[in-house]
């Protein structure tokens, strides 16, 4: 069979099949993340690196939505490519996928080593604040975690959590990244992370990136950290929500490495 790459897809391919791994998965519930399932987005990468977001609306979550789990590689066919919304890119392309009622995904038992594990294009630091008024585009980061803040309570009946989240690059320069698990207000001038539920952490990512860090010994500086719910291992991700579950914990070993790979929004 043929597979057409992502870069080729437009509306007018109807008849044709991709082979792409899961990258990213998360449910969508309304622009404060309370309310009814709308629909179960994915982020879709091929073996020559290129990404796609892809929605599975509420009405076939059921069926289709739960055939999906992520680092599989699936084979997909009779899908929609449609263009991708002016106002929320999670990724950089033009085009995205709908499934329909007959959308057909096949997993791959021993797909080729050729698929990307990550997709990311990282900002530095330097270039955050740039991001301030882009309202479309989600950013990666790259940074050493260097102290959690305490869970605490704010806005009207402290309604909203915040987490504080201390981030450092390998030129020291610290920004926050703020966890909240319905929305969050910036103060004013202060140029800062924040996240959506499209937004996902990874700890110890395997890619040279990383390395740098480990290189001039950053790593030692950054605390250990323990996941309540999930057991944390390099590489691992986890949703963003699941902030509220992260602590610090005291070093249990001396070849721990805690540098941390994070995929953020600019807010």
């Amino acid at each position: 069979m043929l597979f057409t790459p992502i870069e080729e897809l437009d509306p007018r391919s109807t008849n044709v099949a991709i082979r792409v791994c899961i990258i990213r998965k998360w449910e969508f519930r309304g622009a404060i993340n309370d309310g009814p399932l709308c629909h179960v987005n994915l982020i879709l990468a091929d073996k020559q690196g290129t990404t796609i977001h892809t929605e599975i609306q509420v009405a076939l979550v059921a069926d289709k939505g739960s055939l999906i789990q992520l680092d599989k590689v699936y084979e997909l066919k009779h899908f929609r490519v449609a263009s991708s919304r002016n106002y929320y890119k999670p990724v950089d392309n033009s085009m995205m996928i709908q499934f329909t009622l007959y959308t057909q995904a096949k997993v791959l038992k021993d797909p080729p080593p050729t698929f990307p594990r990550y997709a990311y294009k990282l900002t530095s630091f330097e270039n955050i604040g740039n991001n301030v008024d882009n309202k479309t585009y989600l950013i990666d980061v790259l940074g050493i975690l260097t102290e959690i803040g305490s869970l605490h309570h704010v806005g009207y009946n402290n309604s909203n959590i915040i987490r504080d989240i201390f981030l450092k690059d390998i030129n020291y320069t610290i920004y926050i990244y703020k966890y909240n698990n319905k929305c969050v207000t910036p103060n004013v001038g202060e140029a800062y992370l924040s996240a959506t539920v499209a937004c996902t952490w990874y700890f110890n990512p395997d890619i040279p990136e990383v390395y740098m860090y480990y290189n001039k010994n950053e790593v030692s500086y950054a605390p250990s950290l323990y996941h309540a719910p999930n057991k944390m291992v390099d590489g691992g991700s986890h949703p963003v929500s699941s902030a509220t579950s992260l602590h610090p914990r005291h070093l249990l070993g001396t070849n721990a490495h805690r540098a941390m790979g994070q995929k953020l929004s600019s807010g």
